[in-house]
């Protein structure tokens, strides 16, 4: 754990870094391009989230040698908030772009796993979960060309880190066959949404978006607790979500 303890703290420092430097190039820019004119907003958002099969990768003894072990994981919940600042007076012909810092949960219980050691089909009594906390900066672009009084479409992505608790489980029950591990991962996402007008100040926004956090690493434990190898793997999925902005105003 300390190892873990070590290496989250120091990706938690380059995402404050990064959070703080992007803030003060959306405030600069904004300032240079029209002082005034960008506002800032804060955002809540929850919905689904729905997790793609894990593909566990490395060399587990026994038997030894390469091996699997594919998850498949059921529908699963994402909550998350962000604070941004968009940016008229940087508009792009149609676009208008916004910057943002924004900080999610995902969880996802583990439906079914297959153990390539051993042979065809499922492990009996899959139970577990995987989690992870996603601190992301986006840049996102409110299309103009389709804007009116009550709807805008987005669109845009961003780059993170995803700090990731595998609590994987199958085989006998009681301890059973584990993948346990805390990791933090590079990680991506890519956003498609719309904001709908509520009030002056307040727009209602649904999203869709695809997250990938790669090279996710875990280690294998038998029933005895004994270290049997690890793994790797890239936990991508999709999230749809629903939640509010609250403009702060302009600032100057």
């Amino acid at each position: 754990m300390g190892t873990f303890t070590k290496r989250a703290g120091k990706a938690l420092a380059i995402g404050a870094v990064s959070g703080a430097l992007l803030g003060g190039l959306a405030v600069s820019s904004a300032q240079a391009a029209d002082p005034g004119s960008a506002a800032w907003y804060l955002r809540a958002f929850g919905g689904g989230n729905f997790q793609l099969d894990g593909d566990y990768r490395g060399t587990i003894t026994p038997p030894g040698g390469r091996q699997n072990v594919d998850v498949d994981f059921d529908d699963g919940f994402v909550v998350g908030g962000a604070v941004g600042v968009k940016l008229p007076g940087m508009n792009l012909g149609a676009l208008t772009p916004r910057a943002e810092i924004e900080v999610s949960y995902r969880e996802n219980d583990v439906d079914s796993v297959d153990f390539t050691g051993n042979g065809a089909g499922a492990e009996a009594n899959p139970r577990g979960d995987v989690s992870s906390i996603f601190l992301m900066g986006n840049v996102l672009f409110d299309i103009n060309a389709f804007e009116s009084d009550f709807f805008t479409p987005y669109f845009g992505g961003g780059i993170g880190v995803a700090f990731v608790d595998n609590n994987i489980r199958y085989g006998p029950l009681g301890p059973g066959v584990n993948l346990l591990d805390s990791d933090e991962a590079f990680a991506v996402q890519a956003i498609i949404g719309a904001n709908f007008k509520v009030t002056e100040n307040i727009s209602f926004n649904i999203d869709g978006r695809y997250y990938n956090a790669f090279d996710v690493s875990s280690v294998r434990l038998n029933p005895a607790g004994v270290n049997t190898g690890s793994t790797q793997t890239d936990l991508d999925g999709f999230s749809v979500t629903g939640g509010f902005s609250i403009s702060l105003g302009a600032f100057n």
